[in-house]
């Protein structure tokens, strides 16, 4: 039993630190590796052109690679490690929401 639970611990921590590794490196390779700190203070999530919190909406904007391509990996980490969802939760809670345009005048 004890061992079970070992490698539910080890494939979540293993998850949420690939995420992790995944974010940073698309937003070096955004900003070209110049202001890597300043890019993930920037990160924000995308309600209004998600489709469920905007958070893949958000790191598509934020980084290299788009949005359709996040929606994979989480659902590839839902599938795989089975913490898809708890990390895209806490991913939801923790970045803010991409402040709206006023766009009336």
């Amino acid at each position: 039993m004890d061992g079970e639970w070992l490698m539910i611990l080890g494939a979540n921590l293993f998850g949420l630190v690939l995420i992790l590794f995944l974010i940073v490196a698309g937003v070096w390779g955004k900003t070209g590796g110049t202001q890597v700190m300043e890019g993930l203070r920037n990160l924000s999530r995308d309600p209004t052109s998600g489709r469920i919190g905007g958070v893949c909406a958000g790191l598509g904007k934020h980084t290299v690679l788009p949005a359709w391509l996040w929606r994979l990996v989480f659902l590839a980490f839902l599938l795989f490690f089975g913490n898809g969802v708890l990390l895209y939760v806490l991913l939801w809670a923790s970045l803010p929401a991409e402040p709206q345009k006023d766009v009336s005048h």
